[in-house]
């Protein structure tokens, strides 16, 4: 059997049997270091007797045994206050080899203490000094040496087991520090072969015995990967995974790189078990897409909550829980959490209860359809804002069931704001949907006639018709990430099952936001005007839903059709290829935030569209479809279904105009 043969079976014996087992106790590391100890001043007494036959002291065994053990007990009692015993090992620097010299620095120092008292006090030398500085060289040889072998025969085994070859990404202090700690950890199945950064300084070519580059430059990257054999790629800070830099991650996914992020900070120290290695994670989607972070006037949205009783309905929702936790970090005196469905609800609040600072809250389950009740509820509660989330948004769902989308999206709506104007609520705050503009189906044709009715009441505000204090703000925005509607979700479950990802349309765009980000820009339009505007956030750059899906395939580890399939079903009743922002009869005037815009909308006569609503909610309660979505057309003359039965209502107008 060959040398190397042997080799190769000892690294696995060390790798096998001792790198998956738990750390070494530190009584073991101390019990062993005194053993060291011993060693090193037998050593340096033969020496002395050695070269030195004349010096006293050395011929008696029972002398040198009495020698020992005060030897030992001054060093065991230094090693107790300089505790060198307590590092690990297998993890030894030469921070750890410092204190070894502390320690046996003070513990010569306290020996030859020793000696001088000795010496005067029995009139003779116990030691002799001369030893101590061969027992000083000694005993740190041979307890560096321990430390410095068991570290190495670890790092030799680990070396020697296959790994993947890994490209970190980030800054220069983030990749330096997470080297170290993967360089550390012998459990990790990466070998790291390179770091890029943004930029490099003049000169800069290695780092930790690395090659260093920009990943500025594709070409670069692109061949470091190809003579590297790189798979992996680990984004080692989070401020990475922002717009200028997700481009870059897209084309790394694009070529077919694992691409792979640290979790939090906390998750990686605190909750990591030692014996277990670092938790790296997939980078998901949802990552690749989040832009710039958003700067918010916090202080404003604390004034308009603080010590105020804050109302959300819709609660339990994906949109209105985030509401709800955000909510609660501004200190409101009471969240009145309203939502018809049981389990959701109990759910949120069980996780406010379990919130480390408890904010005062109610549940309630009720339908929002219901008026006696949430005027009751309102009137007896008298909050100051109310978030009105509570909707129906599943497209396909209310355009197979328009009277339902009209009796919880305009009626439901209605109710609460003229609760609302009735009971000296300051301000309401309508979430509306980018599917409002220009409706293609009668989900967004519903919240569309709930902005014009909102709206309605803000103009009759003006003109005199009304009196309230209330004032209406209603928010828009496209789809949200991880929302129970979301795309996102059925594309992940769709790959674990193996395929095919089905995409509606190849061509089919979509805007996408966060849902904190979502409710961040929401409690900020909603400390913004007087009543009456309609707020457009910034969705950033539209995603094409195809590349979506080719990415998350590629995310998980798969070739797009090759591994999993992607099939084209078409568009869904009332879906449209794009969605859009803004009315064609609308336009828009900044804010003092970047992200929020608002829209210069039409004014509608309340006592006019009070009536229309009117008659379309007895028509809903009727359920005759048709009707209702001839109503719905009439009230917003722009909604012109799309791949929808209801398309017949629009060629009959075109013929009827």
């Amino acid at each position: 059997m060959s040398l190397s043969k042997h080799v190769h079976d000892f690294n696995g014996f060390i790798y096998n049997h001792l790198i998956k087992m738990r750390y070494l106790s530190r009584w073991f590391i101390l019990l062993l270091d005194l053993i060291l100890c011993s060693i090193a001043f037998l050593f340096s007494s033969a020496v002395l007797s050695r070269f030195i036959p004349s010096l006293p002291a050395y011929g008696s065994v029972g002398l040198l045994f009495y020698q020992l053990l005060i030897v030992l007990t001054i060093q065991l009692c230094c090693f107790m206050v300089v505790r060198p015993y307590r590092s690990v090992l297998r993890f030894s620097t030469f921070r750890d080899l410092v204190r070894l010299l502390l320690c046996q620095l003070i513990c010569v120092s306290v020996l030859l203490g020793v000696e001088a008292f000795t010496s005067q006090l029995m009139g003779r030398d116990l030691f002799v000094g001369l030893s101590f500085v061969v027992y000083f060289v000694s005993s740190l040889t041979l307890m560096s040496f321990m430390r410095i072998a068991v570290r190495v025969m670890f790092e030799i085994s680990f070396q020697s087991r296959q790994r993947l070859p890994m490209l970190i990404m980030g800054d220069r202090d983030s990749n330096v520090n997470v080297a170290r700690m993967l360089k550390g950890d012998l459990h990790s199945p990466y070998k790291i072969v390179g770091m890029a950064e943004e930029k490099l300084g003049s000169g800069e070519k290695m780092i930790m015995n690395v090659p260093l580059i920009t990943f500025e430059d594709k070409e670069v990257v692109q061949r470091f990967i190809k003579e590297h054999g790189v798979t992996h790629v680990l984004v080692t800070s989070a401020a990475f995974l922002t717009a200028d830099i997700a481009h870059v991650m897209m084309t790394l996914n694009d070529w077919g790189m694992k691409l792979l992020r640290l979790p939090k900070v906390d998750v990686m120290t605190a909750e990591r078990d030692a014996s277990e290695p670092l938790r790296i994670q997939p980078i998901r989607i949802e990552d690749l897409l989040n832009r710039e972070p958003i700067v918010l006037t916090d202080e404003k949205v604390s004034e308009c909550v603080r010590d105020n009783v804050v109302m959300v309905t819709g609660a339990a929702g994906s949109i209105g829980s985030e509401l709800v936790r955000q909510l609660s970090h501004h200190a409101p005196k009471t969240l009145i959490l309203l939502d018809n469905a049981e389990t959701p609800l109990h759910a949120i609040k069980v996780e406010l209860e379990a919130m480390p600072q408890q904010v005062p809250f109610i549940t309630v389950v009720v339908d929002i359809r219901n008026a006696l009740r949430m005027e009751q509820l309102i009137s007896q509660y008298r909050p100051k804002v109310l978030y009105h989330a509570a909707a129906y948004k599943h497209v396909p769902m209310m355009e197979e069931n328009p009277s339902e989308a009209i009796l919880t999206n305009v009626m439901g709506t209605k109710i609460v704001a003229d609760c609302c104007m009735k009971y000296g609520v300051e301000r309401m705050v309508m979430i509306s949907t980018d599917k409002a503009v220009n409706p293609s189906n009668v989900m967004g044709a519903s919240k569309r006639i709930a902005e014009i009715y909102v709206q309605s009441l803000n103009t009759a505000k003006e003109e005199g018709l009304l009196h309230s204090s209330c004032s209406f703000i209603t928010t828009r925005f496209g789809n949200v990430l991880g929302s129970n509607g979301s795309v996102i979700p059925f594309f992940r479950k769709q790959i674990e099952e193996g395929g095919p990802v089905k995409v509606t349309h190849p061509d089919i765009i979509r805007y996408f936001m966060t849902i904190p980000e979502a409710c961040q820009l929401v409690l900020q339009a909603g400390t913004m005007g007087q009543g009456g505007e309609i707020y457009i956030f910034d969705m950033g750059e539209p995603v094409k839903i195809l590349d979506l899906a080719t990415r998350m395939i590629r995310l998980a580890g798969y070739v797009p059709y090759e591994d999993i399939d992607i099939a084209f079903t078409g568009l869904r009743p009332g879906e449209k290829l794009y969605e859009e922002l803004l009315n064609t009869k609308e336009l828009t005037k900044p804010t003092y935030n970047e992200k929020i815009h608002i829209a210069h909308v039409q004014h509608f006569e309340y006592m006019k569209v009070n009536e229309n609503l009117k008659r379309l909610v007895e028509m809903a309660r009727d359920f005759d479809q048709d009707a209702v979505v001839q109503q719905m057309k009439d009230v917003v003359p722009e909604f012109v279904s799309q791949n929808s039965v209801y398309e017949k209502f629009d060629v009959r107008m075109k013929v009827r105009g």
